[in-house]
């Protein structure tokens, strides 16, 4: 789902490309929609880091240099990026509400752009939400108030608290746009399988099945329409879209 969010978003810009760019992914995760960025530079080339060894490991296997020349995968963060050269494009998708320091990642963000440089970014909003709702339920009962993990909070800001930080960062702002995603699930099964893959583990591994499935069911108890009579469930998110450059 998230790389259907992130090439729809994409989608405009990969086509203006030249096939020359050098491009930055920020908070790349397991690598595919990096793999799939280089595939629109033929002679240009990815540079994909993310704070997690496992991701890194796991994408450096899955995206070998023999198929993947222009495409290299590294350890670092937004705000530690472990990098000296310049970019034509920064990407960030669905990876910027985890950087503790949002401004000191965007500031490392505006070092690393060359001239008039573009940065591209996807972010879940901090709109409140059915989904959030359902969330907070189930985290206040005693059956998982117990079993919650201490995680690091992330912290959501909206698209006005973006864009005065881009401008505070020395970036010219094009747009920040607040969208809504709508995408169905064939049935709770599958949701819940992706919920798991796709959130921090909020409780231990082991009850992370349970867990989501109550917060499905949750949710569609706040909001009924959210499945119809086959049991395709549709699941609404917010998000972000940003685009920028530096100036």
């Amino acid at each position: 789902m998230q790389r259907r969010w992130a090439i729809a978003f994409l989608a405009p810009h990969l086509k203006r490309f030249h096939g020359n760019e050098h491009i930055l992914d920020l908070g790349c995760g397991d690598g595919k929609i990096s793999a799939d960025i280089s595939r629109f530079l033929p002679t240009g080339h990815v540079t994909a880091i993310d704070p997690s060894k496992d991701m890194i490991s796991w994408a450096k296997r899955q995206f070998c240099d023999f198929e993947y020349s222009n495409l290299t995968f590294a350890l670092g963060g937004f705000e530690e990026t472990n990098l000296s050269k310049e970019f034509d494009c920064i990407i960030s998708l669905n990876a910027l509400h985890h950087c503790n320091d949002k401004k000191r990642g965007l500031e490392e963000a505006h070092r690393l752009l060359k001239d008039q440089g573009k940065l591209l970014i996807l972010v879940p909003s901090s709109k409140e939400s059915a989904w959030d709702e359902a969330i907070a339920a189930i985290c206040s009962i005693e059956k998982w108030s117990q079993h919650l993990e201490k995680i690091a909070e992330t912290v959501f800001l909206d698209s006005g608290e973006y864009a005065n930080l881009l401008e505070t960062c020395q970036f010219t702002v094009i747009s920040v746009k607040d969208i809504k995603t709508k995408d169905p699930f064939v049935d709770k099964e599958e949701f819940v399988s992706w919920l798991v893959g796709t959130y921090p583990p909020i409780v231990k591994r082991e009850l992370l099945t349970d867990f989501f499935s109550d917060i499905v069911d949750q949710y569609i108890a706040i909001y009924p329409d959210a499945i119809d009579a086959n049991g395709t469930i549709s699941a609404e998110f917010d998000a972000i879209q940003i685009v920028a450059v530096k100036r």
